[in-house]
């Protein structure tokens, strides 16, 4: 079979198979029409989307940088329990649904490569996964994220260059909590990965920094040489 054969046969045992079971948005739960992915376009138009790859002094960068050195920081939409847009992350991370984290991924990236915002960076390190949480989600909504940005940038991912202890759920922890034991879970497995290379560490979501902070303290302590950009799909607020 030729591929636009096959290509048109996917198409059409995706649409049979929507007749059934129509995809909807993770945000309000409307059904999808031809074009949308995940997310519909009233929502997409309606994200609380940060801007902060248009301001290099953005709220993030200086959340961040005043932790660890960093080169540019950026996060694609601001993250409050009291909007819907949290489904898109929640979604993708609990229920089941790593393509989300992939579309949304890739989607941000083709939005931010207009503006050089990742002119330089040689390489996407997604924030590690302990292998046992990894093994039980059967994911890690991270790597997932980064896979999605590499598609629309075509940077590569290098997948193991870091590693993440086992631990408990930092989700009840408070800032201070989380800072201390994120430095004890994160650290850099195989330095010549990134050594003279400027990465980028790719997460879902930022809360308080501690996770992204301990990763970059890990990276600058074990490699001499290696410069450090951060995304993220959400940052919240205030940290």
């Amino acid at each position: 079979m030729s591929a636009g054969m096959l290509s048109v046969a996917r198409r059409w045992w995706h649409d049979f198979v929507s007749l059934f079971f129509p995809e909807v948005c993770v945000v309000c739960g409307r059904r999808l029409v031809a074009g949308e992915e995940a997310v519909c376009l009233v929502c997409d138009c309606g994200m609380p989307r940060t801007g902060f790859h248009l301001d290099a002094d953005n709220q993030l960068y200086y959340r961040l940088i005043c932790r660890q050195p960093l080169e540019r920081a950026a996060a694609m939409m601001h993250y409050s329990r009291h909007s819907p847009y949290p489904s898109v992350i929640i979604t993708a991370k609990y229920h089941g649904r790593p393509e989300i984290a992939r579309i949304v991924g890739r989607r941000y990236a083709a939005e931010l490569a207009p503006c050089g915002f990742f002119s330089g960076v040689d390489a996407l390190v997604p924030v590690p996964m302990h292998w046992w949480k990894k093994a039980r989600r059967g994911y890690n909504q991270a790597e997932v994220v980064a896979e999605g940005v590499s598609e629309a940038t075509g940077i590569p991912v290098i997948h193991d260059a870091m590693r993440a202890a086992r631990h408990a759920t930092q989700t009840r922890k408070d800032a201070a909590g989380r800072m201390a034991n994120a430095r004890r879970i994160y650290s850099v497995c195989n330095p010549a990965l990134l050594e003279g290379k400027h990465i980028m560490l790719v997460d879902d979501v930022i809360t308080t920094g501690a996770t992204i902070t301990a990763c970059c303290e890990a990276i600058h302590k074990s490699v001499g040489n290696c410069r450090v950009s951060v995304l993220a799909l959400a940052a919240t607020v205030s940290g």
